[in-house]
């Protein structure tokens, strides 16, 4: 029996979803983003900032984010304690992109975490999106608009009898609709740094993403579209309204790289 499955993917590649159903496939839990800069899930005795939904914040001024800082800052290495259990094989489906471990996302630094992590691990998804510029256009909108929940299905209420993967699973692989489209409104110059930043984001974990790839042996390359045409997922019922005109994108192919 399969106990630790990573998705290795990008930003807006579906990943969230992906990653839900191998949870249900692999009967694993599902621990999302592990690798987090931000917000690490409990796991391998880790008491983290994530915990069930009875008590989970997203707000930041939660006193447990600088508790969770102050550990970090004090030399604790989670990522390592992750990868140990991982290796012990402490039950887990999660997801995994290449800049969650390294110290700043916006200047990679060249490290060993993710392939130590993707080594830890008995079975490796890769997912990639096909259409790399439909997927830069929502990662940038998604950055600048700062809704990520609000996806068009009917939004599940927090409350203490349910789980983590129960909110997960109706935010993201959910059956019902919101009425009327959800239409996000994204202001501001899209021309700028700040559209190269997302930009360079998401080519830097796509090229991290071909190296690990053609080094580590097993891993089972998934596209997005290919995938989500073969279920009965639906997608995000929202649209994304440039008010200051849309970005220009510039060519990428992300299906190459893993040829």
């Amino acid at each position: 029996m399969t106990k630790t499955v990573c998705v290795l993917t990008n930003f807006r590649a579906g990943s969230t979803s992906f990653t839900l159903q191998k949870s249900v496939e692999h009967d694993l839990p599902y621990k999302g983003e592990l690798f987090s800069h931000e917000r690490p899930w409990p796991y391998a005795g880790i008491e983290a900032y994530h915990q069930e939904m009875k008590i989970r914040t997203n707000h930041k001024d939660d006193p447990r984010i600088q508790e969770w800082d102050d550990r970090q800052k004090n030399g604790f290495d989670f990522t390592r304690t992750y990868i140990k259990g991982l290796q012990e094989r402490d039950p887990i489906c999660f997801k995994l992109m290449p800049d969650h471990t390294t110290p700043n996302w916006r200047y990679p630094l060249p490290n060993t975490h993710d392939i130590d992590i993707v080594k830890s691990c008995e079975k490796v998804y890769l997912l990639y999106r096909r259409d790399w510029v439909a997927q830069a256009l929502s990662w940038v909108a998604l950055r600048a608009n700062g809704k990520f929940g609000e996806n068009g299905f009917l939004h599940p209420l927090r409350n203490g009898t349910q789980t983590t993967f129960d909110f997960h699973w109706k935010m993201h692989v959910g059956t019902e609709y919101n009425e009327e489209t959800v239409k996000k409104t994204v202001k501001g110059d899209m021309h700028g740094h700040f559209v190269n930043m997302c930009i360079d984001q998401l080519m830097n974990n796509y090229k991290r993403m071909a190296e690990i790839y053609h080094e580590v042996p097993g891993i089972e390359l998934v596209c997005m579209e290919d995938f989500f045409a073969t279920t009965d997922y639906k997608k995000y019922n929202h649209e994304f309204v440039w008010e200051d005109g849309m970005p220009d994108i510039p060519e990428f192919d992300t299906e190459g790289l893993f040829k």
